[in-house]
């Protein structure tokens, strides 16, 4: 379901009235860490004071300019939109004009909110950037820079003439600072003519960066922990490079757009007849669609399948040049299984669509994964050929894949964590319904785990957390599960054993495995470990009975352990 600024916007409205002086203005703005006000006739909006706004007062008037009223210094021309607004059209908006905030209209005209480009940052989800590989390909090459000893008003007049929101601070092409539009409502009350102050006294630092070749969702990841609008982007010396900010951000994902092209190829049908029946000629209007899709490769075919256009795009994703392909059968491309294209060969004649995905060797790209759309042309006289679309999502692919190992795995041992050991749990304990088998499942903790974080630190802890993963992490079977579910605790899912004499056997396996020292440092420092076990369906059937009475049979373990110091295994009396 598409997002609206329903969705996002800040309810509320923080306004004043015309004859407000600036100071109390600015007041407000600092007291309510707002980048903007309001101003308001009769709950109307009639104007808007933003940080840009205090940055260009200050650069025309000087610092003493608060004694006005704000309706003469105030942006008289507000930019407004209705919460049933899509956010991408509230954003070309806000792009179109250099700001960063919508007044939000109810349905008789009176303001009921503020929109503000944080406010989509804060609530689009991951996938819309996976798309975009890294920070290079939406920053700004073009980063305005000041030394330390620059005047903040020398600054400020700057940032108002080159109508920027941020300056670098640099020395020898390093940044050791920032000075931003949101500094300068701070720095009003302390600035004097008489004894100026400086960049490099007042300035943002250390500066939050990132490097050109790292994930843009690492950057939103960054953006939403700091609370901050831009990261200063740097090479691999360190040097400044760019700026990213949330406007680079939210344009880097105009590949969201590809549905809406697609629909726009299907909604053109009688245009798209025309052009395949008369393709040597190449209309305009074909050409201007297929040629300017930035992601998408197209190829169209007659109906015997012989290719007759292949855009740029679809070159750069399989890596065949366009003279190869021409007038050769689409078969040729290799598009995953032949046998499974032709099946569906009959269903594309009828005008229907076909959608696949299929792995290509692109020689020295590397192996992609290529998501496909086969959509037969269906005209008068039959069928007049195919368009094929072609999109490239190893990227995606990828970001997917590391966003789902961050949420079931843990990033201290690498072993799936609670959530993915639940749903582990919970589809084993099906199968041994299904099919009547035992099912072990053990629980474990460090001894004295904490005398170890509390005599040695939490490093030689968390070393010692890695180390037990890596000792057992190939002593089970493939159909095992062993996971880290919080602190020093690891749980162990046993499925299709014989009896608890198995269960038995396999935890005297991993305390064997885990018998020997463990490294911390220069030392050698012996670490004993309790377990329990229990065993389904005898002791419980579902996942609450079992995790009770395995843990409850690991403290007895543990009780039974502490006059030897050493290992110990118990099992439930469940």
């Amino acid at each position: 379901m598409r997002k609206t600024v329903r969705d996002v916007y800040c309810r509320n409205i923080v306004g004043v009235s015309e004859d407000v002086r600036v100071s109390l203005a600015l007041a407000i703005m600092r007291e309510r860490k707002i980048s903007s006000i309001c101003v308001l006739r009769e709950e109307r909006a009639v104007g808007i004071f933003t940080e840009r706004d205090v940055v260009r007062c200050v650069s025309e008037k000087g610092v003493h300019f608060e004694t006005l009223p704000i309706s003469e210094v105030m942006s008289a021309n507000v930019l407004a939109t209705s919460a049933d607004t899509c956010l991408f059209e509230a954003f070309q908006v806000m792009a179109g004009n250099n700001i960063r905030h919508l007044v939000v209209l109810g349905d008789d005209g009176r303001a009921i909110g503020m929109v503000t480009q944080s406010d989509m940052i804060m609530h689009l989800g991951y996938e819309y950037y996976v798309k975009v590989k890294n920070v290079s390909q939406i920053m700004s090459r073009k980063v305005h820079t000041v030394s330390r000893s620059c005047t903040v008003e020398d600054a400020i007049r700057e940032m108002a003439r080159l109508k920027v929101s941020l300056l670098v601070v640099i020395e020898d092409r390093r940044p050791v600072g920032v000075f931003t539009e949101r500094d300068v409502p701070r720095l009003l009350g302390v600035m004097s003519e008489m004894n100026p102050l400086l960049v490099g006294e007042v300035m943002s630092s250390p500066v939050i960066t990132m490097h050109e070749d790292e994930a843009v969702f690492h950057m939103v990841e960054v953006l939403l922990e700091k609370q901050v609008r831009r990261v200063v982007v740097v090479d691999d010396q360190g040097c400044v490079v760019g700026v990213a900010t949330q406007t680079d951000l939210v344009r880097g994902m105009e590949s969201k757009y590809i549905d809406s092209l697609k629909s726009v190829v299907k909604v053109q049908s009688t245009e798209l007849d025309r052009a395949i029946r008369q393709l040597s000629e190449k209309t305009m209007y074909l050409d201007s669609i297929l040629r300017t899709s930035i992601s998408i490769g197209i190829a169209a075919t007659d109906a015997e399948l012989n290719i007759v256009y292949f855009n740029p795009a679809a070159e750069a994703i399989l890596n065949v040049p366009q003279a190869e392909v021409l007038g050769r059968n689409l078969r040729e491309l290799h598009l995953g299984k032949a046998d499974r294209f032709d099946a569906c060969l009959p269903k594309l004649r009828l005008g229907l669509d076909h959608l696949f995905s299929f792995e290509h060797d692109a020689g020295e790209g590397g192996t992609k994964l290529i998501q496909a759309r086969a959509s037969g042309i269906k005209g008068l006289q039959g069928s007049l050929g195919l368009v094929l679309m072609l999109e490239d999502v190893t990227s995606r692919r990828k970001a997917e894949e590391t966003i789902r190992h961050l949420a079931y795995y843990d990033p201290l041992t690498d072993l799936p964590n609670r959530a993915l050991f639940h749903e582990r749990l919970e589809r084993d304990l099906m199968r041994a319904r299904r099919s009547g088998k035992l099912l072990a499942l053990m629980v474990m903790d460090v001894d004295r785990f904490k005398e170890i974080n509390d005599t040695l630190g939490h490093a030689a802890g968390d070393s010692v957390l890695r180390a037990v993963a890596d000792r057992l992490r190939d002593l089970l079977r493939k159909s095992d599960t062993m996971a880290r579910v919080g602190g020093d605790e690891f749980v162990f899912i046993l499925p299709e054993v014989n009896d608890m004499n198995d269960a038995r056997g396999i935890a005297a396996k991993v305390l064997t495995a885990l018998a020997p020292a463990f490294s911390l440092g220069d030392a050698a420092v012996p670490v004993s470990f309790s377990l329990g076990i229990a065993l389904f369906p005898q002791d419980g059937e579902d996942v609450e009975s079992l995790l009770r009475l395995a843990d409850q049979a690991m403290y007895r373990a543990k009780e039974q352990g502490r006059s030897t110091r050493s290992s110990s295994v118990c099992l439930s009396a469940g």
